[in-house]
């Protein structure tokens, strides 16, 4: 008869340890929903906010141009800073 144990080598060896790890269910927390959520998911959840907080923590612009540039509700979708950077309003 098999034990646990067995079982878990031949999967050991048929599975790379990524996709053995990807399985493992951890309780989504508080703010989530409360469901099961995958353990690569939790990181990637994680890096994105990382990543996202990153983006907020920005540098103050000098502008470089004698006119008001629009700001908040009035800016365009495609007017950001690197495109400002590009055609010289903003350093």
């Amino acid at each position: 008869m098999l034990s646990r144990r067995d079982v878990d080598e031949d999967v050991a060896m048929t599975e790379p340890k990524s996709e053995r790890s990807a399985d493992i269910f951890l309780p989504g927390g508080v703010g989530q929903g409360g469901g099961l959520m995958l353990k690569g998911e939790r990181r990637k959840k994680r890096k994105k906010r990382k990543r996202a907080k990153k983006l907020v923590e920005q540098h103050p612009v000098r502008i470089l141009v004698d006119y008001d540039l629009p700001v908040g509700v009035d800016r365009l979708s495609w007017d950001t800073d690197e495109v400002r950077r590009m055609i010289g309003e903003i350093a």
